[in-house]
């Protein structure tokens, strides 16, 4: 049913804070680490890897959850890279 590893992020971006919860998919759904964030505290800057896994996160698969009047969705495919060349794939 999931197309993501044993364990996934997920985040909703709130009007005023962001929550997470990361959860482990197998045997059973169950929820390793969670918390709740002020938009502010994250907006400052943008989460890295590294300071996900200082509050306590790991895993690198996530899903995204935002609500806006304006907001559109597109879908995207993206090819199947090695991880140490996905970095070139982005563009601004």
């Amino acid at each position: 049913m999931f197309i993501f590893n044993n364990r996934i992020l997920s985040v909703d971006m709130g009007s005023h804070s962001y929550k997470l919860i990361e959860a482990k998919l197998k045997p059973e759904l169950r929820i390793m680490h969670y918390g709740a964030y002020p938009k502010e505290q994250l907006l400052e800057e943008v989460p890295t890897n590294r300071e996900l896994k200082r509050l306590g996160f790991h895993t690198r698969d996530a899903v995204l959850s935002y609500h806006h009047s304006s907001f559109m969705v597109r879908e995207m495919h993206f090819p199947v890279e090695d991880d140490a060349l996905v970095h070139l794939s982005i563009q601004d």
